[in-house]
């Protein structure tokens, strides 16, 4: 995984969200922990009082061209339920009249969304004692403290991540933080192949809704 590749990424949209104020920092703490809640309910495997507890990692995505209907005239649909007109069928090319464009993995978007959060952070503690990002994470010390063996459970990995990130707003963690989140992802069966790819993919994402007013 090129995580100084990663961290040029993030400063870039940061620089683009541009939000300076105090609480930034904790507000970035907060986000993460959410995430780590949004990606514990799609791993499902904490809910024993369900029956379901299959992990979420395909679903279908719709397309937005046709809404998902496969028709391109779909908004004439309720003028001819309401008898007002007569509905023309047309052909949606994109996704070949099926009304999916590709299968996503809700998983993995959610484990995703997390790095972005712990980028940020990172950003903000190696610019807060004026080191460059990537050497200061790159440093021998950070590298032993990377190191840090997982938990036993997926469970507790969880845990652990969002124990991290509520402890970095006393102390500094984020080494920590980094090694248990990487371990999770292994835990969780992701490849680093496989979390760059996706982070470039929601990285793109988030600097298209930065575009339209997000």
């Amino acid at each position: 995984m090129n995580l100084k590749n990663l961290f040029d990424m993030q400063r870039v949209l940061r620089d683009r969200i541009r939000y300076k104020k105090q609480d930034r920092f904790e507000k970035l703490i907060l986000a993460l922990i959410v995430e780590c809640g949004e990606c514990a309910n799609e791993w499902r495997g904490f809910k024993f009082w369900s029956k379901n507890q299959k992990s979420r990692t395909e679903e279908n995505a719709t397309c937005t061209v046709c809404d998902g209907t496969g028709d391109l005239n779909y908004e004439m649909v309720q003028e001819d339920a309401e008898g007002n007109g007569n509905h023309e069928y047309i052909d949606c090319e994109v996704c070949d009249c099926s009304g999916v464009i590709d299968v996503r993995n809700p998983l993995l978007e959610e484990y995703v969304d997390k790095l972005h959060f712990i980028l940020e952070l990172g950003i903000e503690i190696a610019d807060e004692i004026g080191f460059d990002v990537w050497e200061y994470f790159n440093g021998i010390e950070v590298q032993k403290k990377l190191q840090v063996a997982p938990t036993k459970t997926i469970t507790g990995q969880f845990i652990l991540v969002a124990n991290y990130a509520a402890q970095l707003n006393y102390d500094d963690y984020y080494c920590e933080l980094f090694a248990a989140y990487l371990n999770l992802g292994e835990m969780l069966g992701f490849t680093d192949e496989q979390i760059e790819q996706a982070y470039y993919t929601k990285n793109a994402v988030n600097h298209q809704r930065q575009k339209q007013g997000y």
